[in-house]
């Protein structure tokens, strides 16, 4: 998602400072500086001249400046290359680009459940082989190696 796909409805502008616990019901766009606690129902964008020293609790999470904070977005946490970020992130889905700085622990949730790291057919069993093939689902197949001649 670009800061262009972004619909924001507050906007703390680049120079301004907010001290406190900022809580919207829309998304959020900080190109300033915010201390204390971030709570949006929808996005968080800390844009490149952006810094936050707050925890950041939102839908989704877009990080393009400097966090020095947790952030807790159950849809996407996102860190653009030149951010910087100090805290520990939970989420559903991370994206990290190349140049990202990211000193802090991450948990990988969805619906409070932490998400499995082998998925279903990961774990099941093989799948038998046909029985027109001649095979039992319990045989070795065997791959044929190269001689020399």
């Amino acid at each position: 998602m670009s800061k262009e796909d972004v619909a924001v409805n507050t906007i703390v502008g680049k120079g301004a400072t907010f001290d406190g616990l900022l809580e919207i019901s829309g998304g959020l766009r900080v190109d300033g500086t915010v201390k204390g606690k971030i709570v949006s129902a929808d996005v968080v964008f800390i844009g490149p001249s952006g810094t936050v020293d707050a925890d950041i609790e939102a839908k989704e999470a877009i990080v393009g400046g400097i966090v020095k904070g947790n952030i807790k977005a159950p849809d996407k946490i996102e860190l653009q290359a030149k951010c910087q970020v100090e805290g520990d992130v939970v989420t559903y889905s991370l994206v990290v680009e190349q140049g990202a700085v990211f000193h802090g622990n991450c948990q990988m949730k969805k619906d409070n459940k932490q998400v499995p790291t082998q998925t279903p057919a990961m774990t099941s069993a093989p799948k038998p082989v046909g029985k027109d093939m001649g095979f039992k689902p319990t045989d070795t197949l065997v791959t044929p190696q190269k001689t020399k001649t």
